[in-house]
């Protein structure tokens, strides 16, 4: 997961870094070092991170659907 996609998640989350570290379970520094390129999240934390993801597209497609049936 490149640092671009973790900030753009918690962008989309509307998160702090200390909101995305506690979800996920690391320190807000933890997830600056992840967006700055500095650190590369764990296997562990990478799948927490990418079903973040997932529920963030799934909220999205649905947030899609519903404008199309108004």
């Amino acid at each position: 997961m490149t640092p671009e996609t973790i900030r753009a998640l918690r962008q989309a989350l509307e998160m702090t870094q200390e909101a995305l570290g506690r979800r996920v379970g690391v320190t807000a520094n933890a997830v600056a070092r992840w967006e700055s390129g500095d650190r590369v999240p764990g296997l562990y934390y990478q799948e927490r991170l990418r079903r973040l993801q997932r529920q963030v597209a799934g909220a999205q497609a649905k947030a899609a659907l519903e404008k199309e049936e108004e």
